[in-house]
């Protein structure tokens, strides 16, 4: 794998790079967690974690930007010597500032060379946004069968069933249809990594895509491929999705249908 240091470097413009974050994304129990430890290995790189319960970064985002025009003609309309309404009214310096907080909450201050969010929403909720301020940002979409998706999470975080299994699909579906779409994306589809050698050459290509050179901490993390984040183990994993359900799901869905079928995961 040494050589691959020597092979994958393609210079892409840093300066618009290192100006637009990293955001992993996808949906729970799919790799993201993974991603986050992998990619934090590398001298330039920091993924922060996602967002803690009760809170939507994108929804955050998208509402503060939303609400400049309103703030502008609010406030052109009182025309106070001091702003009535507060809030910047420029887009840009709204999200940017939306940024440098997130930054700040997360790292006190610091800034690490390139940094990121580890985001489970932001591909769902507030995509258009980012896009239309940071156009160099680099998105990775983290996926594995839809299904197995669905048992991982019941047997660890929703062991009450409380989150319906028809939104984990639709949220599947979006993550999928965000990678075909979305040009400044990778998806990795963790399950299909079944050898070192597809392993290597997935984390080679995901650096020359952020156009990062890999480092010998990098490859020692793939060639290790330790396991992140598993909060029960296998022997006390009980539930399973029937094959009744899965056909349900799919019959309930084109659309989560047709990506389980491009995607060549099956019932």
């Amino acid at each position: 794998m040494t050589e691959l240091l020597q092979n994958q470097m393609s210079f892409i413009d840093r300066q618009k790079l290192e100006a637009a974050p990293i955001f992993v994304t996808g949906i729970p129990r799919s790799g993201s967690t993974f991603l986050q430890h992998l990619l934090s290995q590398h001298s330039r790189i920091t993924i922060y974690g996602q967002e803690p319960a009760g809170i939507i970064w994108g929804q955050w985002l998208q509402e503060l930007v939303q609400a400049c025009d309103q703030v502008r003609e609010s406030n052109d309309s009182i025309n106070y010597e001091v702003s009535h309404y507060a809030g910047e009214v420029d887009p840009e310096k709204v999200a940017i500032g939306y940024l440098k907080f997130i930054k700040e909450y997360f790292c006190s201050g610091e800034n690490p060379f390139r940094w990121g969010l580890k985001s489970l929403t932001e591909c769902r909720m507030a995509a258009d946004t980012i896009r239309t301020l940071w156009p160099e940002t680099r998105w990775i979409i983290t996926l594995r069968d839809p299904f197995r998706s669905i048992e991982s999470l019941r047997n660890t975080y929703d062991t009450e069933h409380t989150f319906p299994v028809e939104s984990i699909c639709q949220w599947w579906t979006e993550a999928v249809q965000f990678a075909q779409t979305e040009p400044n994306s990778r998806l990795i589809l963790f399950d299909r990594l079944t050898s070192a050698e597809l392993r290597q050459q997935c984390i080679a290509e995901l650096f020359d895509f952020l156009g990062e050179q890999l480092t010998e901490e990098v490859i020692r993390y793939t060639e290790e491929w330790p396991v992140i984040h598993k909060v029960v183990e296998d022997d006390k994993r009980k539930y399973v999705l029937s094959q009744e359900e899965r056909e349900k799901l799919l019959e309930a869905s084109p659309d989560f249908a047709a990506a389980v079928s491009e995607l060549e995961y099956h019932s």
